[in-house]
């Protein structure tokens, strides 16, 4: 009588079938292609815990930022620009809405080019928003020579004119006191416009030392930036240049 021997199965073979699909690593041995996303970078499921645990410290965990609950630190002055907020266009005004809680901002070539600006309610939402379009921080570095490599300068007023102090990516400044301006004047609340770093993913401004309050997330690249354009000049405490 004709067996169909596709059709016949062992425990072996049922349990590496098993394996691979639950792995995506194939049998004997051979690797399968772990997931990435549109620029290549490994995605959260393909991710190491150590690299999890460094981007936990950019988005952490708080769930709604609304935690704060009316701290009356966190008053937002209106943009000068119109404001998507999680997804949702809205005019400037529409930031009041936030005050009593910290924002996430996000300026790059796409806002800077419809005259708008990001704001985010959740560290989760900014995650997702940057999943989805490929662009998380890299948390290799890349593969970027030193010699091709320009730092972020962040300047005391806008237009980029005035003071100015300089971060290589990979920098990380918990309080902006330590660094002078000049005898007179350390940098905390004295950043107005910065130029972003030619290579890595974001530079991130903290309202208050040790990277905490209302964030401003930069893109990296050619780009320019006026902090005064979301009324935020003048406010960073801390800095994070990312890779």
């Amino acid at each position: 009588m004709y067996r169909n021997k596709a059709a016949v199965s062992t425990p072996w073979l049922s349990a590496c079938i098993a394996f691979s699909l639950a792995s995506l690593v194939g049998c004997g041995g051979g690797e399968g292609t772990a997931p990435v996303d549109a620029e290549g970078n490994p995605t959260a499921t393909a991710r190491s815990a150590k690299e999890e645990a460094a981007l936990a410290r950019l988005f952490p965990g708080w769930g709604d930022l609304g935690r704060y609950a009316n701290d009356p630190q966190f008053q937002h002055a209106t943009p000068k620009v119109p404001i998507v907020v999680d997804g949702v266009r809205l005019p400037p005004e529409a930031i009041q809405r936030f005050n009593g809680q910290p924002v996430i901002y996000l300026m790059n070539e796409e806002s800077q080019e419809g005259g708008f600006v990001y704001v985010f309610s959740t560290h989760q939402k900014l995650r997702a928003h940057l999943e989805a379009r490929g662009k998380m921080p890299r948390l290799d570095g890349g593969d970027v020579s030193a010699m091709d490599e320009t730092p972020a300068i962040f300047y005391a007023d806008p237009g980029l004119t005035g003071w100015e102090i300089r971060f290589s990516r990979g920098t990380e400044v918990p309080n902006l006191t330590s660094h002078s301006v000049n005898w007179f004047w350390n940098w905390n609340d004295q950043i107005s416009s910065l130029a972003a770093a030619n290579v890595g993913t974001y530079t991130v401004l903290y309202q208050n030392s040790n990277y905490w309050g209302t964030e401003v997330w930069t893109a990296a690249g050619t780009s320019r930036y006026d902090l005064g354009w979301i009324n935020y000049d003048n406010q960073a405490s801390s800095i994070r240049v990312l890779p």
